[in-house]
């Protein structure tokens, strides 16, 4: 019975363990990046296009960053960062980071904000891998664009170092993000991998060779959202939207009939891609007005 006692003991025990190093901030902090890509995704209106998600080199998602302040401001949160290989196109191991921040001007209340930035050049990647990088100093940041339409401009809005979209939980007179410092969190990365690493080794340097299984649903949804590019993807080219079949008239290209407009566009499509807009300017350009047709006479009353 004492044997019995003891066993159901250590049972207990074991399993009280292992919860608790489920329950550890960074398993928590990934869960909810996951969640909050989800939610953000969910919202056709509102998502992030998943074509400028496709051509992002990092993406980094704060859950519930914190701000408040009565005309001075404050900003605090952590998050998770994760770089895409260059060579397979996958989103690689997350590394953790903080932020700090403050702002003058009016503004009063507190509220959490959920918030998610798209890298999308190279010096917004070095940025990321150095010791800290302040947002609208060292790399410029854009709000990004949202909804199902934004996706035919992907190509012609990339215009600064990162896009943010932020998702606020309270009540606050505008987020500004101008001025936020985003630096690793060594202790974080430390914790979770057992080893002192900088993030240049765990997201581009092969130094963490498994994903931690709490990562891998995170990762999983970035990588089934923005797949990496299929080799051949982009060798067809159609110069005209009459050229392919698939697509009928784009949205937003203006009138193309009966309607004189003072700009032409030129629609490039790409085989596998949604439509890519490029405007041209040219000459006003009249469209060909249908030939009325002959009145046929009315017949006579009598």
């Amino acid at each position: 019975m004492k044997t019995l006692s003891s066993l159901l003991i250590l049972v207990f025990l074991w399993t009280a363990n292992a919860t608790a190093a489920d329950a550890t901030p960074q398993r928590e902090l990934l869960k909810d990046a996951k969640s909050v890509m989800e939610e953000i995704m969910s919202t056709p209106d509102l998502q992030i296009p998943k074509g400028l998600i496709a051509k992002a080199k990092a993406v980094i998602i704060f859950p519930s960053m914190f701000k408040a302040g009565f005309f001075i401001g404050a900003r605090y949160g952590t998050g998770v960062a994760t770089v895409r290989d260059s060579q397979t196109g996958l989103w690689g191991p997350p590394s953790f980071i903080t932020t700090l921040g403050g702002s003058f001007g009016f503004q009063f209340g507190a509220q959490a904000v959920d918030l998610v930035l798209l890298v999308m050049t190279e010096r917004g990647i070095k940025g990321l891998l150095e010791n800290n990088f302040t947002l609208g100093g060292d790399i410029s940041i854009t709000v990004g664009p949202v909804g199902r339409y934004a996706e035919l401009g992907v190509d012609i809005l990339l215009q600064g170092d990162m896009y943010s979209y932020s998702r606020s939980k309270g009540i606050f007179g505008g987020v500004s993000l101008k001025g936020t410092v985003i630096k690793p969190n060594l202790r974080y990365n430390r914790d979770y991998y057992n080893a002192d690493l900088t993030p240049q080794e765990i997201m581009m340097g092969g130094a963490v060779k498994q994903l931690p299984k709490s990562s891998r649903r995170l990762i999983k949804y970035l990588n089934q959202m923005a797949p990496p590019k299929k080799a051949g993807q982009e060798k067809k080219v159609y110069q005209n939207w009459t050229d392919n079949p698939k697509y009928g008239l784009v949205p937003g290209q203006g009138a193309r009939y009966g309607k004189q407009a003072a700009q032409r566009s030129l629609v490039v499509f790409q085989e596998g891609f949604k439509p890519r807009v490029m405007v041209q300017n040219s000459a006003p350009h009249q469209a060909t007005k249908p030939t009325p047709q002959p009145r046929k006479p009315s017949s006579p009353l009598w």
